[in-house]
């Protein structure tokens, strides 16, 4: 593969979405369409809270969100901030315009508490319900096949849809889309002028890795970048893990040469052919080092992956592609002769 992606060189074309002049008529009749709501927990909470407010306008709601999340929360919640979750209630048809309970959902749930996991099922069910999430879900069946998002089954993506290259070229956000590293002509942008889209595919990826949903891998780990020197990344819908002959997929995709194999790069590949959850292919990978005598391993140190990095979110970004056995991080697979 070449780990240099010139995209300046691809025929551009602009990826599809639904305007917001034409947002009414997917949504209910209301405007704004975009929810901008990263934390799963709070958008919970805000929804328990409001659903026992007797007399329910902005206020009242916000007085009650003051006084039984903000001593859990290091949020400044205000009327403004409050207004943002109950639109995106209203944007996700838990609640109607005048904040009254349309869905009931996270019965027996409990303020400021970890979510459940019938939490996290209830905000699937929301995340494909929700026609935005449901619009950028059709772009992992190639942008052409837009106009028919609504038809779109969780079941379909599944099985059936293809990984995404994204880049922020241009923008802070993600701008740039490709569907093949290796023989791809064409890029799909966002125009400039809908940089809410462009935040808003950073929304779907927090909901969707959140959920466990969907999985994305840097490829930056990989050395694979833009001519520019831009991050590249993979996201995928996960399948559910297949147990598969490590060893004939090592035979297939690599040379014959290769006895040393880079993990990072082994998952990439797996990941690019079935799309399994990063997580579940390590310990994949992990259990074949330890019980296949075909394989043995090479360590490498915490300190050499993360290079000087402190904080604990920069730390687990640099190491999550390195499977862990006794401890230790595992770099390599080598194949013994």
């Amino acid at each position: 593969m070449n780990n240099t992606i010139n995209i300046k060189a691809f025929k551009t074309k602009t990826i599809p979405y639904i305007s917001d002049e034409m947002a009414p008529s997917f949504n209910n009749g209301k405007g704004w369409s975009f929810s901008n709501i990263y934390s799963l927990k709070e958008l919970r909470d805000i929804y328990i809270v409001s659903k026992n407010v007797e007399s329910k306008n902005l206020k009242n709601i916000t007085v009650q969100v003051v006084g039984k999340i903000i001593a859990e929360s290091t949020k400044d919640w205000n009327e403004r901030k409050v207004l943002e979750y109950l639109n995106a209630l209203v944007n996700f048809r838990l609640l109607d315009s005048n904040y009254e309970i349309r869905k009931f959902c996270f019965e027996g749930s409990e303020l400021n508490s970890p979510l459940t996991e019938k939490d996290k099922n209830e905000l699937k069910g929301i995340f494909f319900d929700y026609f935005r999430f449901r619009e950028i879900s059709s772009w992992f069946f190639f942008p052409k096949d837009h106009k028919d998002f609504w038809l779109i089954t969780i079941d379909n993506l599944i099985e059936n849809s293809i990984p995404i290259y994204f880049i922020a070229n241009n923008n802070r956000f993600a701008d740039t889309f490709i569907y093949d590293l290796q023989s791809s002509q064409e890029k799909y942008i966002i125009e400039d002028n809908m940089s809410h889209l462009m935040r808003f595919w950073d929304v779907f990826l927090k909901w969707g890795i959140s959920l466990k949903i969907i999985d994305k891998i840097n490829l930056s780990k990989l050395e694979i970048k833009t001519t520019e020197n831009k991050d590249i990344s993979m996201v995928y819908f996960i399948k559910p893990f297949d147990q598969f002959n490590l060893v004939q997929f090592i035979e297939h995709n690599y040379s014959p040469f290769d006895y040393e194999i880079f993990i990072p790069q082994l998952i990439f590949s797996i990941a690019s052919k079935f799309r399994y959850s990063v997580e579940s292919i390590k310990l994949f990978i992990e259990e074949q080092l330890i019980s296949n005598s075909k394989f043995t391993f090479e360590r490498t140190s915490q300190i050499f992956i993360i290079k000087g990095k402190k904080n604990s979110k920069k730390i687990i970004d640099a190491t999550y592609l390195y499977p862990m056995i006794d401890n230790s991080y595992v770099s390599h697979l080598i194949i013994r002769k």
